[in-house]
């Protein structure tokens, strides 16, 4: 909203919870519902974003199809989320899915399974890239707090904060502690469609044909 303070944008969540908690705004217009049931028009919007949610999301297919019916002529489908055999993706599935209070046992994307997705749908594939998106904290102790908090850990600091050196590039600085998050970065985008008009303009060749009719109809020229 704040790139494109005149833009229309659409919150949607399954989750009630989330979009009470969401900070309101003016032109944000806050949606209930399922990834593959959006209750917008056909060809309504010009860029979906999805970010850090998919791996959680069943119908992968059916939100794919859903999308690809919401999107604009040539819109853009950003999906950002854990990429497979990343770090991030090796921190989910060691650290997360042992010590996760509801659980988390999730496929994470890859390349070829995007494109897959995208072709069934008819939205056209363009590049998958892997980001350093780096989450910045005063020190080490409110890192591992915030991840703790944030993944749900039953897990004690000390042993959060081991896991997370042995896994990431942490940098360290005066005030400063940055740890290097990755996100896969999936591009698509809806496949134009022409819409054809009818040609009115004969071509020689059906003038020719037309010509050699018409004179075996007189009547015509009364």
């Amino acid at each position: 909203s704040k790139m494109y303070p005149q833009a229309k944008i659409y919150a949607v969540d399954s989750s009630r919870f989330m979009l009470d908690n969401f900070k309101k705004n003016d032109n944000i217009t806050f949606i209930h519902a399922e990834s593959d049931q959006i209750p917008l028009e056909d060809a309504s919007v010009d860029i979906v974003v999805s970010l850090a949610t998919f791996h959680h999301i069943d119908r992968k297919q059916e939100t794919f199809n859903e999308i690809n019916r919401v999107l604009s002529n040539e819109g853009v489908f950003i999906l950002a989320d854990v990429l497979d055999e990343t770090k991030t993706q090796e921190f989910f599935d060691t650290v997360v899915r042992n010590h996760c209070i509801t659980g988390h046992d999730f496929p994470f994307l890859y390349a070829d399974w995007v494109k897959d997705l995208a072709n069934k749908s008819k939205l056209n594939y363009e590049n998958t890239s892997l980001k350093e998106t780096p989450w910045k904290f005063k020190d080490r102790e409110s890192m591992a707090m915030f991840i703790k908090n944030l993944m749900g850990l039953e897990l004690s600091l000390d042993s959060l904060l081991k896991s997370l050196f042995e896994t990431f590039p942490i940098a360290i600085g005066q005030n400063e502690v940055s740890l290097k998050w990755q996100l896969g970065y999936h591009v698509l985008r809806k496949q134009e469609t022409t819409i054809r008009k009818p040609n009115y303009i004969m071509s020689l060749e059906e003038k020719k044909q037309y010509i050699e009719i018409i004179k075996d109809m007189p009547w015509l020229y009364d």
